[in-house]
C-alpha cells in the first residue's frame, strides 16, 4: 500500500509540474521541445532582448559605439544598436552568440533551442535569424537579436 501511495504522489507530483503555467511574459514551448527534455516545462520569452535590458546587466560585454569600430566593417554587421546613444527599448541586434548565451545565464535562463522557438511560433513572432543553443560556426558567426528560455 506504501509503495501505491507513493506511485500516485508522485504522478501527482508530474502532473503538477508539467501544468505549472509560464510566468507573465513567456510562452510555454509545446511538442518537439518538451519531448526533447521529458518533465521539463520550458518558457521562452515573448520579446526579444532590449537594449536597455541588455546594458543592465551587471556580467555583459558591453558592445562599443561604432565610432570605435574599424573603418571597414564585416559585411552585415550592424555594429552598435544605438550608434552611441542611449539604448533604447528595441531589440537588441548587435550582440554575437556568446554574448547573447552569457546575457541569458544571467537571467538563470538559457538560449532556445530552435525546436523551443518553433513550439512558440504560432503564438510569439519569431525572427529567423535569432540566436537559439546552437553555436554558429566558427568564422560565421554575425550579430543578432534573441531572446532567453527558462525551463522549470
Amino acid at each position: 500500500a506504501v509503495d501505491k501511495a507513493v506511485d500516485i504522489l508522485a504522478d501527482d507530483a508530474d502532473a503538477a509540474k508539467a501544468a505549472r503555467p509560464c510566468p507573465p511574459g513567456t510562452q510555454k514551448a509545446h511538442t518537439g521541445a518538451v519531448q526533447q527534455r521529458p518533465g521539463e516545462t520550458v518558457c521562452v520569452d515573448e520579446h526579444l532582448v532590449s537594449e536597455v535590458a541588455y546594458h543592465a546587466c551587471a556580467v555583459c560585454q558591453q558592445p562599443v559605439p561604432r565610432a570605435q569600430h574599424p573603418k571597414k566593417k564585416p559585411k552585415g554587421h550592424p555594429g552598435f544598436c544605438s550608434d552611441g546613444k542611449a539604448p533604447s527599448n528595441r531589440p537588441i541586434r548587435c550582440v554575437s552568440w556568446q554574448q547573447a548565451n552569457i546575457y541569458c545565464a544571467a537571467q538563470a535562463a538559457n538560449l532556445p533551442s530552435e525546436q523551443d522557438l518553433r513550439a512558440v511560433a504560432s503564438t510569439v513572432t519569431v525572427n529567423p535569424s535569432e540566436w537559439t543553443s546552437a553555436r554558429p560556426e566558427a568564422g560565421h558567426e554575425q550579430r543578432a537579436p534573441f531572446r532567453c528560455a527558462r525551463s522549470q
